[in-house]
């Protein structure tokens, strides 16, 4: 389904109308799903509980990257643990911090490390196969690893924090992308609007101060390679933002669709998520009482963030996953290709959200009431319509 083109000297805006979703070819996942891993009765050397990133390997196994421990855990094509990579440390094999991942040709696997300043190769069968410097980069500079391009340049952000003097009303945090080169030179290419800030009382141990907050269900910035380009989406409506890798604007691809609005129900769920989190075995607290206040009275957006995440399978489709609320028992996402048409609509009848995407398959993460993670691989397969 090929948008309108508007040329706008060297900008190219690809238009789709209201009802270009409704016209979509429509796809939904297998009702079981391939394998799944994780869960009340995985191993406990392969514990999900911090896994945020995941990557689908050419063998049909998957990779995966808990911050909180920090090592890489790997699955076999029938979802069998293989390989754990790493440990908490700063020697050899070692991470301390880290911050994103990348899939490279040939399936190995990039991990950039922010506190040992270091980048790391990773044969998921074998181990760590190189590692590289990060100073280059800096120490104030990006170091979350979002994607490599075609060439070899690897892409950072900053996004996702914010620091300053707290706000006077609801502003936005700005993200920053950087892009290192082959030789290991880095330099910024874009800044961007992340996060939704408001300004908040805080009350650690009796002592009263004025700091900004992220809202809950903020906006914020998310991104990837597309082949040469940049994909960015900062929630100004359900728009695609076209980037070259020097951080030159070449067009956008626009979806007219309205947000959907925050319920009482999806606060509370929410902060309940919130909460139980508290007590998962996470970092000691300096004043729990104060922190739990915070979570209960903090604030929200009024609707919810156009898109959860954006992912390209090794085919190069792009995924626009629709955000994701806690009360949401089904999940949707946006197949684009590279000329900005729409190749079809996914809506998936089950919990969760998608980690990442093949091009026939889709990882999805999901949260039981304990608080236990699984992530299970479905099959993309498209409706089928009966014939009356």
């Amino acid at each position: 389904m090929l948008p309108t083109r508007h040329e706008d000297g060297a900008l190219l805006r690809l238009q789709h109308d209201s009802t270009a979703i409704d016209r979509a070819a429509l796809f939904t996942i297998e009702s079981t799903p391939l394998y799944t891993v994780g869960g009340a009765a995985g191993d406990p050397e392969f514990d999900l509980t911090y896994v945020n990133f995941v990557e689908l390997l050419s063998s049909g196994g998957i990779v995966t990257q808990a911050g909180i421990g920090s090592r890489l855990l790997v699955f076999e094509a029938d979802g069998k643990p293989e390989r754990r990579v790493g440990r908490q440390g700063s020697g050899p094999g070692e991470f301390m911090a880290m911050a994103g991942m990348a899939l490279m040709a040939g399936d190995t696997v990039l991990v950039a490390d922010a506190a040992n300043a270091r980048l790391n190769w990773i044969d998921p069968h074998k181990g760590i196969v190189r590692t590289a410097s990060l100073d280059a980069i800096g120490a104030r500079s990006p170091r979350f690893l979002f994607g490599v391009l075609p060439t070899g340049e690897m892409l950072f952000t900053s996004g996702g924090g914010f620091g300053g003097r707290a706000p006077d009303s609801l502003t936005r945090s700005m993200a920053t992308v950087a892009l290192r080169a082959v030789d290991g030179t880095t330099h910024t290419v874009l800044t961007l609007p992340d996060l939704d800030i408001a300004p908040f009382e805080t009350r650690y141990r009796g002592v009263i101060r004025a700091e900004g907050r992220p809202i809950g269900f903020s906006r914020l910035s998310r991104g990837r390679p597309w082949d040469a380009l940049l994909v960015t989406s900062v929630g100004e409506g359900f728009r695609l933002d076209l980037w070259t890798a020097k951080g030159r604007s070449v067009g956008s691809i626009e979806l007219p669709r309205s947000r959907r609005p925050v319920t009482a129900a999806m606060r509370d769920a929410d902060i309940r998520q919130q909460l139980a989190r508290f007590g998962s075995g996470g970092e000691r607290m300096v004043d729990r009482a104060e922190s739990e206040r915070q979570v209960r009275e903090g604030p929200y957006a009024d609707s919810l963030p156009p898109y959860r995440g954006l992912f390209v399978t090794p085919a190069g489709t792009l995924w626009a996953v629709d955000y994701v609320s806690p009360t949401d028992s089904s999940w949707s996402a946006t197949a684009f290709r590279r000329d900005g048409a729409i190749v079809g609509r996914l809506v998936a009848p089950i919990a969760g959200f998608p980690a990442t995407f093949g091009d026939d398959r889709v990882v999805v993460r999901s949260l039981d009431e304990d608080g236990v993670v699984t992530l299970a691989v479905y099959r993309i397969v498209p409706v089928k319509h009966e014939i009356p």
